[in-house]
């Protein structure tokens, strides 16, 4: 029987990604994560593989919609690198959150002189970035509920988009 007893040289792995948060809309798409391997035995012969929700193991690519939305501190990646049974991993968190919708319900048609409040029926807790047109001013009236007050008679579009670091509502 041979043995061959081998000294494992600390080995670091960084990611060229930290942790982050990504947004599951239309534009959500798969990135490719790269270890970035320094130290070891620097054979060259080393192996990278990956585990974790939504992250091709031999590729590293990971898919924010196959991973789903996220709980915690987000999805746990971990790459794993052995080389001649020398073994180190590293994680990194992906958090993958739902796109926040900015939904309200009005009536359609008022009189000038009546008061006309919107309500809020998006997803709550998020910065509220009203879109409306010159003259029209709205500001809050109680939980949700929002006054619109009109310069004069006609036709208005007003619109609404939440949503914080990145991760906005479509504008309705």
């Amino acid at each position: 029987i041979t043995c061959l007893a081998v000294s494992c040289p600390t080995t670091n792995i960084d990611f060229n990604v930290g942790d982050t948060t990504i947004c599951l809309n239309a534009g959500a798409q798969p990135f490719q994560i790269e270890a970035i391997i320094t130290g070891g035995l620097n054979t060259g012969t080393g192996t990278t593989t990956w585990s974790g929700k939504g992250i091709d193991p031999v590729t590293g690519i990971f898919d924010p919609v196959a991973a789903g939305i996220s709980t915690g501190n987000g999805h746990r990646i971990t790459a794993s690198f052995n080389e001649l049974n020398c073994d180190e991993s590293a994680n990194l968190f992906i958090k993958v959150i739902n796109q926040p919708t900015s939904t309200f319900t009005g009536i359609d048609a008022i009189c000038i002189t009546d008061e006309y409040n919107v309500i809020f029926t998006g997803t709550g807790g998020l910065p509220l970035d009203w879109q409306e047109p010159a003259g029209v001013t709205i500001t809050p009236n109680g939980v949700g509920r929002y006054k619109v007050d009109f310069p004069n008679a006609g036709a208005y579009t007003f619109g609404l988009q939440v949503g914080v670091n990145g991760c906005l509502s479509n504008l309705t």
